[in-house]
């Protein structure tokens, strides 16, 4: 296993970090929507601004992530 991540190339390694990053970035899409649809169903409207106000940034951080990580 050592052998193989030392030999792997600068491309291969962006594109698996890119695999990684749209993997959580689909996987945290489906639970913020199912969150939503959950907090839509209460009375109290201060959850679905949350839900809403966190959902754009906590993505853009996963693709900072996979900035930081492939520099």
């Amino acid at each position: 296993m050592n052998d193989f991540l030392q030999n792997i190339t600068p491309y291969q390694s962006i594109g698996a970090l890119f695999v990684v990053a749209f993997t959580a970035h689909l996987t945290l899409g489906f639970i913020l929507n199912s969150i939503a649809k959950h907090t839509s169903k209460t009375k109290n409207q201060l959850d679905d601004h949350l839900i809403k106000a966190i959902s754009s940034p906590l993505k853009v951080l996963i693709w900072f992530g996979m900035v930081f990580l492939s520099i």
